[in-house]
Formats: C-alpha cells, sequence, structure tokens
C-alpha cells in the first residue's frame, strides 16, 4: 500500500505549489491495509518561489507526536520514503510537517514557514 495515491481536482486546487502560492501539499489519502502489512509512505514536499525545504518531521505510527527531523538534503522539492507496520486494528492518522526557508537560505532560522499534511488509514485484521 502507498499513500501517494492522491485526489487531485486541477478546477479547484493548482497542482504546483508556485500556482497555489503557498508551500502546502495539495493532497488528501485515505489508504486500507491489514494488520502487520508494510505501508509504505512517500513524502513529496515542494518550496515556493525561492525557498528551500530545510526540514521534515513525520508521524508515522498515528501517536500523534511528531519524530526529530529526518535526514534531508535542503532543496526546492524533496521526496523522501518510509515504510511502517500496524500491528493493532484501527484508524491512525499519519502526519508531516514541512518546513520551509522563504529566502532560500537552509542555514537561515528565520523567515520559515511550516506545513502538515495528514493521512488516514484504516487497519483490519
Amino acid at each position: 500500500m502507498s499513500l501517494d495515491r492522491f485526489a487531485h481536482d486541477p478546477d479547484r486546487v493548482p497542482r504546483g505549489s508556485r500556482s497555489r502560492r503557498g508551500t502546502d501539499r495539495a493532497a488528501t489519502s485515505d489508504i486500507s491495509t491489514r494488520v502487520g502489512l508494510p505501508v509504505s509512505v512517500r513524502v513529496d514536499a515542494e518550496a515556493q518561489a525561492r525557498g528551500v525545504i530545510v526540514e521534515l518531521r513525520l508521524d508515522t505510527t498515528g501517536a500523534g507526536a511528531l519524530s526529530d527531523p529526518v535526514a534531508i538534503r535542503p532543496g526546492t522539492s524533496v521526496a523522501y520514503d518510509v515504510e511502517t507496520v500496524f500491528t493493532e486494528p484501527g484508524t491512525y492518522f499519519l502526519a508531516v510537517r514541512a518546513t520551509a526557508q522563504t529566502a532560500g537560505e537552509a542555514n537561515d532560522s528565520h523567515a520559515r514557514v511550516h506545513n502538515i499534511a495528514r493521512a488516514r488509514v484504516t487497519v483490519a485484521l
């Protein structure tokens, strides 16, 4: 199972971040899986204009707590892949927080914009 199957309506939300005038990811996702099966999570983040994505924090367990920053190379777009397995049936909400530095200065801690995307995963026995 993969979380990169997104529903997208080009009449409502433009696909690229420059067209949307924001660093947000236009995506919704609803995945069904079974206990013990791996779920592939792919994060694609894209910065607007001169910005760069400088940080990703994940919650791939649905626990409600974001991880420490994962290792990425800052850039105008960043992709990150990870797998997770659920050991109990239920509904889980995965999350990612992407942080962009709007002036393109990856080492500058100012002018940073955070954005959160979520996906619902339903796990059956």
